[in-house]
């Protein structure tokens, strides 16, 4: 039987499950936003309902990385601990397997019938100096069938320096086979050949290291972030120059924040972006050379994803979790911004049960936001239906 190591390792543990961990950075001067709910004018929600899929994620799966969601088209795929499964909201078909049957995926990127997954193993080199050979295999996984079978396409590229993982993985919308992977050693890698060949981008990376995004709109850039061992909440805005070098300039915010978790960008304006993180949000105007951070430290909130509206782009969403009190994390809390992200409020809360509220990923499909859950599954929210 293989041995392939688990690694809970701090990138990510700090992400997941510190709490209270607030840096002691000068407080910001300037009055903080206001926390409030949606003007009794707007129409009450409908009830959070399940999809109907649950999978069977363990909460240590949570510590290599967060198993995300992919909306293409009208079709939603789940990475989970089993494989991918897919479903059809347009024609609401039944959950089914799609890929890497009972393989521990985080993230895939997807180009015609060709799938490369990264998953939630951990690799050591098979020379260290315990004396151990330890397996190499299945950090990355291929399938050039659109799912139906699949091979070990793990390079040696990421395991020559020891302990390896990869947590991240982003692929160029314009060049569906330029692809950046974020790993644990040798920090962010490129490929241009879906896979097949990988080059050493930069030899380092956020220190814990949560995000890894290629701006849809400008795709010589892309962005790593996380914090510093400070918990300093930081941002690299990485310049791609074409020769396999990268210009990096770094943000960090300097009141006192924990971590950006995630990046959304405008659908039609390439200079604004906004981040979500650990009791903040961001925003930047000139396409990510400087930031504006708003303290939302008083909420509690983890925002682990923000999402702008894409029909109305005024609009924006974002959802986490608790982070102080593992107690919170029963309840689903949505934020919305309607001024493309200055400022603030909770938009809906709703108990869920037991690590119901632990929201990991969200997609907007239509008039409805999509959560992926880690003790609900998948839940949705109807943004139209009334309350009864």
């Amino acid at each position: 039987m293989k041995r392939i190591e688990l690694l809970i390792f701090s990138a990510l543990i700090c992400g997941m499950l510190c709490t209270g961990c607030r840096s002691n950075f000068e407080e910001p001067t300037e009055e903080k936003p206001s926390i409030e709910e949606d003007p009794p004018t707007e129409p009450f929600l409908g009830q959070i309902q399940s999809m109907g899929f649950t999978p069977d994620n363990e909460y240590y799966f949570m510590h290599m990385g967060v198993p995300k969601l992919k909306l293409l088209d009208d079709n939603l795929y789940v990475c989970t601990q089993k494989g991918i499964y897919k479903k059809n909201l347009q024609e609401d078909t039944n959950w089914d397997l799609y890929a890497f049957e009972n393989m521990p995926v985080i993230e895939f990127v997807k180009n015609g019938d060709k799938l490369l997954a990264i998953t939630m193993y951990v690799s050591k080199n098979p020379q260290g100096n315990d004396g151990v050979k330890y397996d190499t295999e299945n950090l990355l996984l291929l399938s050039n069938d659109n799912g139906q079978t699949f091979i070990d396409f793990t390079s040696p590229h990421f395991i020559e320096n020891g302990n390896n993982a990869i947590s991240r993985i982003a692929q160029n919308p314009e060049n569906p086979n330029s692809i950046i992977a974020l790993h644990v050693n040798l920090g962010i890698s490129k490929t241009f050949d879906f896979g097949e060949n990988w080059q050493l981008l930069i030899n380092s990376r956020t220190a814990r290291s949560l995000e890894l995004v290629v701006h849809p709109l400008d795709t010589t850039l892309f962005f790593n972030a996380g914090e510093t061992m400070n918990y300093q909440g930081t941002i690299w805005k990485l310049s791609d120059n074409g020769d396999g070098t990268v210009t990096r300039k770094v943000y960090m915010q300097q009141t006192g924040s924990n971590c950006v978790h995630n990046i959304a960008f405008h659908p039609t304006n390439p200079d604004i972006l906004v981040y979500g993180g650990e009791g903040y949000f961001g925003k930047s105007t000139d396409r990510g050379e400087t930031w504006n951070a708003l303290d939302y430290w008083d909420t509690g909130m983890y925002f682990f994803k923000t999402i702008f509206d894409e029909e109305n782009p005024a609009i924006l969403y974002s959802t986490g979790f608790h982070g102080g009190d593992l107690s919170t994390r029963d309840t689903v809390y949505v934020y919305r911004s309607t001024d493309t992200g200055d400022s603030w409020h909770l938009f809906h809360s709703e108990y869920m049960g037991e690590n119901g509220g632990f929201i990991m990923d969200m997609v907007k499909y239509k008039n409805k936001l999509i959560f992926y859950t880690l003790g609900g599954g998948l839940l949705e929210l109807n943004l139209e239906t009334q309350e009864n």
